[in-house]
């Protein structure tokens, strides 16, 4: 056991790796009663995340011994990330299925399983003028209100007002100095582009090119695609945007309008919804 708690909390060939895990305080750390207490909770991701970490470590170690291979801190945290992802996908969203079988579900918003705060986002275009707009909001994972913004941003398509929200709201979060964030869509349209450059439409390219250069700025970038119905916030910012010429106000505080939406989704209030299969789909981007 002492070669293992010198290699975990010790080792100073792990002590790059251990700078960038900041989610474990490693000075005060339990090793013993860490593994002996054990849990049974599959939704506590600190534990499980440092499960992971734990593991990845120990396979780094016993290759460098056995099979003479470099350690490399960055492939570790990016496998323990990796690995991380795959685990919460797995135990939060739905298996995927084929999009004629309908069935009920109760959608809400939840906050994050990869980071301590969620921005989402929305863009919103009127079928009859064209002028866009588009919402932001960032809440920790108590659903406490952090920041938001909406915006008219003229005359422009859905896909584009949705990027849009995403470049501005990402914005908003490095203005804050928050450097790990999961952002959230209800366009799966967008999602797509964003995971898959070569869906994006020619138009589009530069504001996914932005985007791109954006998130550079941050240590982790998560995104997801999620129903509408667990978007609302986002979507009363981007619909008031849209209906307000000349409109770009950020918010520090929920203002009234928000203050029923915010508050449902911190206590986790449903919304039904038919669907077709469609599920949650998350990429870390960086």
């Amino acid at each position: 056991m002492d070669d293992v708690t010198h290699c975990f909390l010790q080792c100073a060939v792990f002590s790059n790796l251990r700078n960038r895990i900041g989610w474990i305080d490693w000075e005060n750390f339990d090793f013993m009663h860490f593994f002996l207490r054990g849990n049974t909770n599959t939704h506590d991701t600190i534990y499980i995340k440092t499960l992971f970490a734990f593991w990845h470590m120990w396979l780094a170690r016993n290759n460098a011994i056995f099979r003479n291979t470099t350690i490399n801190s960055a492939l570790i945290y990016q496998n323990i990330e990796e690995t991380f992802c795959h685990y919460v996908t797995a135990n939060k969203f739905p298996t995927c299925t084929s999009r004629s079988k309908r069935q009920l579900n109760h959608i809400a918003w939840s906050p994050s399983p990869f980071t301590e705060f969620k921005l989402n986002t929305d863009g919103a275009s009127s079928s009859s003028t064209g002028m866009a707009g588009i919402g932001a909001i960032i809440r920790d994972n108590r659903g406490q209100f952090i920041k938001a913004l909406a915006a008219n941003i003229g005359i422009a398509s859905n896909e584009l007002a949705e990027l849009w929200a995403i470049r501005d709201g990402l914005l908003m979060t490095k203005e804050q100095q928050i450097r790990k964030i999961h952002v959230e869509t209800d366009s799966h349209t967008v999602f797509q582009m964003l995971h898959k450059d070569p869906m994006a439409r020619q138009v589009h390219l530069k504001m996914v090119k932005d985007i791109r250069a954006i998130i550079k700025a941050f240590d982790e970038v998560w995104l997801s695609f999620f129903y509408r119905e667990g978007n609302r916030v986002a979507d009363a910012l981007a619909s008031l945007g849209k209906d307000t010429t000349f409109l770009y106000e950020s918010f520090d505080h929920p203002p009234n309008f928000l203050l029923d939406v915010v508050r449902d989704d911190m206590y986790g209030k449903t919304i039904n919804r038919i669907t077709g299969g469609l599920c949650n789909m998350n990429i870390w981007l960086i």
